[in-house]
């Protein structure tokens, strides 16, 4: 099969780098460029490291796009033999266990890919240390290629961890590498808190500077460049919800110090702590009750013609059951973590026209899958990390489609989530900045 002429200059890019960051929007084809180029290499050991769901379709798309004949191993089980030779595909979470990891690096590679590679981003995460540590797979592989749509999906800051180890002439300062502290305080805005000392990462400054950083090592084409006459995906304003069925438990929480605590930091432009156990609380509460009000969106346009299918997303399982309930009459179905059915819901939306509705928890679903079945993506409940509700909502995006498509946040009205969209609205200004 052909490439397409961008596709032709990424192999040509990563062919000619021993470390190099594949930034191409989501859905521009980073996979088949991938293969090309390690087969432009004539590589004969190739290890590919993706998310648990990308597995089968990195195997599918080597043998439609590979240009050489290698077999491929998809490894499925952490106790499998894992051959030292042809190509090789795991999954970030089995390269957790000790014994893929050992026999992984007993050996060379000559191609390193590391597939959404923005999971890296954390210098002290557990997977990061094993793929970029110290004694990481990158040390046991000749070309190292990152791939990733949204290679910092919160802030420039969270660039360094893979320029440091796999790109390190990019950010030479006086002679060496800058660390993480320099990094951060060059490229990102930081704001300390003067009783806890907790230091904050927000935003980005010098993104002119670090754009010419990255022009040698990382290569990103975004749809509108190389598609400019197709339809995008494109944001619509935010639907608020009125807080008429506010329940009293979350009228309570709001209200507390805590809540009040929280209203006070969003209104400073911050997000605090996405695992703090009120605010799981509050958010799932404010997503219940936005689940209800969208569901009665969703029937109107359903019943109107106005859609046709249509994905939503969410977090909370409470929340996406709610939805579930509320949409059954018109073929809906689910997945979020552990759906033992995942894949088959994901079929039935993209062939049947009776299921007209995918509802997905964000985590989940959030890349590596299609669902261009639908043109349009609601965000009952989005994720804190703007780079993830990208991810998703690209989800819909097809180079066959020929209508614009469409994605919308909601929001509950005069609350702390109406204050929580507001700040994550300025961080996909802060990256559009940089990579845009």
């Amino acid at each position: 099969m052909d490439l397409y002429g961008y596709q032709e200059t990424g192999v040509a890019f990563l062919s000619g780098r021993k470390g190099a960051i594949l930034g191409d929007g989501m859905r521009l084809g980073k996979t088949p460029q991938a293969i090309r180029a390690a087969g432009n290499l004539g590589a004969e050991r190739v290890l590919v490291v993706t998310t648990a769901k990308a597995r089968v379709n990195w195997g599918r798309e080597w043998m439609e796009w590979g240009n050489f004949p290698l077999p491929v191993h998809v490894i499925g089980s952490t106790t499998q033999r894992i051959p030292d030779r042809d190509v090789v595909v795991v999954s970030y979470e089995q390269v957790l266990a000790d014994g893929v990891f050992n026999q992984l690096s007993a050996g060379r590679w000559d191609v390193l890919v590391m597939d959404e590679s923005h999971r890296l981003k954390s210098p002290d995460a557990q997977i990061t240390r094993k793929v970029l540590g110290k004694y990481g797979l990158i040390h046991k592989s000749g070309h190292r290629w990152a791939l990733s749509g949204t290679p910092s999906p919160n802030h420039p800051g969270e660039l360094w961890t893979m320029l440091y180890t796999n790109c390190p002439d990019a950010i030479r300062d006086n002679g060496k590498p800058m660390g993480q502290d320099a990094f951060e305080r060059r490229y990102c805005n930081i704001v300390t808190d003067r009783k806890t000392g907790f230091r904050r990462v927000m935003g980005g400054k010098n993104l002119g500077e670090l754009k010419d950083r990255l022009s040698g090592v990382m290569l990103r084409r975004t749809k509108e460049e190389v598609w400019p006459e197709r339809p995008r995906v494109i944001w619509g304003a935010p639907l608020y919800v009125e807080p008429d069925a506010v329940s009293d438990e979350l009228r309570a929480l709001e209200n507390s110090p805590e809540g009040l605590q929280l209203k006070a930091l969003l209104s400073k432009d911050e997000l605090p702590e996405a695992d703090d156990a009120m605010l799981a609380t509050l958010r799932r509460l404010t997503g219940i009750v936005k689940a209800r009000a969208v569901a009665e969106l969703v029937q109107d346009e359903l019943l109107s013609g106005s859609k046709n299918k249509l994905v939503i997303y969410g977090w909370h399982r409470a929340v996406l059951e709610e939805l579930h309930r509320r949409l059954g009459a018109y073929g809906a179905v689910m997945v979020y973590g552990g759906t033992a059915d995942a894949q088959k819901n994901i079929d039935l939306f993209q062939t049947d026209p009776e299921t007209r509705v995918f509802i997905g928890q964000i985590k989940s679903v959030g890349e590596a899958i299609r669902l261009d079945a639908a043109d349009d993506v609601i965000f009952v409940e989005g994720s804190w990390t703007p780079g993830d509700n990208h991810q998703a909502a690209d989800r819909i995006w097809h180079l066959s489609k020929q209508v614009a498509m469409s994605a919308r946040f909601v929001a509950l009205a005069g609350s702390v989530d109406e204050a929580v969209l507001r700040v994550l609205t300025r961080k996909c200004r802060t990256l559009s900045g940089l990579y845009d």
